[in-house]
Parts: C-alpha cells; sequence; structure tokens
C-alpha cells in the first residue's frame, strides 16, 4: 500500500518527548522565583524549536511540540478547575521494588473552598455529557448540614435585603454561604465572626435581614447577633427551615458495648 502524503500520518511518535536539561533547570528556577514566567517561556520555545528541528531532520511528517509547556498531561488540566490548586511540595511517597526505596514528591491537588451543591450538580451534568455512563456519588457525599444551609439560604436571599452569615474566614462552608447569598438574589452579604462585627451602617435602608450560620458555629454566637439586631429594631425573627433534618449519627460500636 502506498504511503499516505497527507494527514492524519501513521503513528511515528507518540507525542511527549523527553526534556532536556535546560529545561529541566529553567522549570525548577521558576519554581523557586528565581527566573520569570516570561524567561521560562523562552527556554521553553527554544527547546520545542530544536524538537521540531530534529524529527524534520530524521524524515517524519508529523511533528510535535514535545509538550514541552506541561508539567504532566493530567495535573496541568486539573490545576485549571476552579477551587483546585497545587498543594504544596511537601507531600512524599515511597517506592518500594528489589532494588530498594525511592522517595519522590508526587504532583497533589488541594481543594481551596467549598463548591455549592449547584456547582456539583453543574459539574456533574457536564460530564454526564461527555461520560453517559457516569455514577454518581453517594448524596451524602456532600455534607448535609452544608447542603441544607445553602439550601435555607436560596430560600430566603431573594426576600432579604441583608444576610449575615456567623462563621470564620477559614471555613470554606461560612465563606459558600455569602457567595450563595449574593447569587440568588441578596443585595448585600456578610460574614462575621460574631455580633462585635456586625456594622450598623450595613441595617441602614434595610427591612428584612436573613441570618444563617456555618455548620459548626456555636449557637450562641448565633443569638448574640439576634439580640444585637433585635437592638436596632429587627427583633421579630421567623425561622426557615427549608429542608427537614432526620440525620441521625449512631455512636462508635465501641461506645455501644
Amino acid at each position: 500500500m502506498a504511503p499516505r502524503t497527507t494527514p492524519p500520518f501513521r503513528a511515528d511518535h507518540v507525542g511527549s518527548l523527553l526534556r532536556p536539561a535546560e529545561l529541566h533547570a529553567a522549570r525548577a528556577d521558576r519554581a523557586a522565583g528565581r527566573i520569570t514566567a516570561e524567561e521560562l517561556r523562552a527556554v521553553e520555545d527554544e527547546a520545542i524549536r530544536d524538537a521540531v528541528a530534529l524529527q524534520q531532520l530524521v524524515g517524519l511528517r508529523s511533528v510535535t511540540d514535545g509538550e514541552f509547556r506541561r508539567a504532566t498531561w493530567h495535573m496541568d488540566f486539573i490545576y485549571q478547575i476552579g477551587g483546585i490548586d497545587r498543594a504544596p511540595g511537601t507531600l512524599l511517597s515511597t517506592f518500594h521494588n528489589e532494588e530498594g526505596d525511592i522517595t519522590f514528591t508526587p504532583d497533589a491537588i488541594q481543594v481551596t473552598r467549598r463548591l455549592s451543591v449547584d456547582e456539583t450538580i453543574q459539574t456533574v451534568d457536564a460530564l454526564r455529557e461527555r461520560f453517559p455512563a457516569l455514577l454518581d456519588p453517594p448524596s451524602d457525599d456532600i455534607c448535609y448540614a452544608t447542603q441544607n444551609r445553602q439550601a435555607a439560604v436560596k430560600a430566603i436571599a431573594a426576600q432579604a435585603d441583608l444576610v449575615i452569615v456567623v462563621g470564620s474566614p477559614n471555613s470554606s462552608n461560612s465563606v459558600r454561604l455569602v457567595e450563595v447569598a449574593r447569587d440568588y438574589g441578596t443585595p448585600a452579604a456578610y460574614l462575621v465572626d460574631d455580633a462585635g462585627e456586625v456594622d450598623e451602617r450595613w441595617l441602614d435602608g434595610v427591612t428584612t435581614i436573613g441570618v444563617t450560620s456555618g455548620a459548626s458555629v456555636p449557637e450562641e454566637l448565633v443569638t448574640a447577633v439576634l439580640d444585637k439586631l433585635a437592638g436596632h429594631g429587627f427583633g421579630d425573627v421567623e425561622e426557615v427551615e427549608a429542608v427537614k433534618e432526620r440525620m441521625v449519627f449512631q455512636l462508635p460500636r465501641e461506645l455501644r458495648k
């Protein structure tokens, strides 16, 4: 059979080539902050030009850039997902075989913020379009307290002129509640550690205030916020329960003996 003269050609290579020493060194310098992103790209450009020239020299009809701009083919994609960042390079793994042990730092990710239930559903729906046989995770993979609080915030956000979330800025759950309130129509939403952080200026022109909290916030902190609001004329309180909580936690088997 005569060889093809137009693409696609027979696979001459897999596309990913071994990186030259100069590129390894440049990546290490970039990670340490010794060179800029532009300087790293210049080294990548030179390495790609050399790789393309070599492939042309040996007569390949299709060429690759060697994937020299990637760290790894899959992690570069994952790091672009909202809420996921590269984890600190302190994780160590050990590979063992008959020749001994090799300790190395693998690519690792960390989730930097809690996804809302809506975001999770949107992500799963997008994946299902691409992979129709996708299996859903169990529903209890998403904290029930997080789901219920987000559902309650959605129910009150459009009716409230202001939403106050009691919780720590270090709590991704509490931070996410503020975002959900804004997404669902409240003109203003704020996160406070306690009643002392409630700014009286927020109350100007406000008639309805929604108050919620992170899942682990002590009840007395929420009560103190309600008391402060009552002192400014917001003493009429209506509880909103968007989801009936029926979750029961069993004691560990050792404690039930």
